[in-house]
């Protein structure tokens, strides 16, 4: 894999690359995908099929099952350039460590999308994530069990970049903010292979200023999933240069991933009582004719 390299200035951000068309938008109500701005967030399944998707008392849900695998796809519906910063169970998807704003995230191309299908191991590889019970998720196992059945995901604008996104009815909108100066950053850009030809993702080192904002928390009760750090999948990155435009995200979004049963509890989902046919609804002697056409 060959590295660009670049002044010592600016820190680094990776690319992956994926082999992906642009995600057309399902129109099930509990099958739609989340936005921020002009990025389209999705979280699919190994086939590229939606997780059923619910919106209750102004949270986001996500549902999933034991053992499945999963993937958060992105694709990016302008002519900007995005970074984005995400965490699963409070967990960077990039370094592992606790999740903040300021590390450093993926960068999605225009008119691009992307899938990450991990948690990133090395330059070339990643361990997926599989739903598991909490006690056996990567973040239980890293000592921080409390913030299982959580995504999160932060946007940040490019410098110099001011695109004007149509609105979306699920956007999360966040004024622009901090010194337009704060964030230089150097990229690694995936080498494409036969499987990762068509699309990019990038991803930066976090810059040296710190962000003091916290993110948003959920009340709701505990997930009675979590997420495992599973098998290794083939994932190759390269180094790109992208600049942030604002030391804070332009955008946040947070959603909550649980089992059906926890939803059920949550009540977030209802389940509908089904009607059984009965044998011997109403006793009678005789038979009686039927009504006349």
């Amino acid at each position: 894999m060959n590295l660009n390299t670049y002044g010592s200035s600016r820190t680094r951000s990776l690319m992956l690359f994926s082999l992906s068309l642009l995600i057309t938008l399902s129109a099930s109500v509990n099958a739609s995908a989340f936005y921020l701005g002009p990025l389209e967030i999705q979280v699919v399944d190994v086939n590229d099929s939606q997780l059923p998707t619910y919106h209750h008392q102004g949270q986001y849900y996500v549902m999933g099952r034991q053992n499945q695998r999963y993937q958060l796809r992105v694709t990016n519906h302008s002519s900007a350039r995005y970074e984005l910063v995400m965490t699963v169970d409070g967990r960077d998807v990039i370094n592992g460590s606790s999740g903040t704003s300021q590390n450093r995230g993926y960068v999605v191309d225009p008119h691009q999308s992307f899938s990450v299908e991990g948690f990133r191991k090395s330059s070339s590889a990643v361990a997926a994530f599989r739903f598991t019970h909490p006690g056996d998720s990567y973040a239980s196992r890293m000592g921080t069990r409390e913030n299982t059945g959580v995504l999160g995901f932060a946007v940040f604008a490019e410098r110099g970049v001011y695109p004007r996104p149509r609105p979306h009815r699920r956007s999360h909108s966040h004024r622009y903010g901090g010194n337009l100066d704060a964030y230089e950053d150097r990229s690694l850009l995936n080498a494409p292979t036969p499987s990762s030809a068509e699309s990019s993702v990038r991803r930066s080192r976090r810059s040296s200023s710190r962000s003091t904002s916290k993110g948003h928390t959920s009340r709701h009760r505990k997930s009675e999933l979590g997420t495992r750090y599973g098998e290794t999948v083939h994932s190759a990155i390269e180094e790109t240069e992208f600049r942030r435009a604002s030391s804070q995200p332009t955008q946040r979004l947070v959603v909550q991933y649980d089992s059906e049963k926890g939803l059920l509890k949550r009540g977030v989902i209802k389940r509908h009582r089904s009607y059984r046919a009965q044998a011997f609804p109403h006793d009678s002697r005789f038979a009686p004719p039927p009504p006349h056409d």
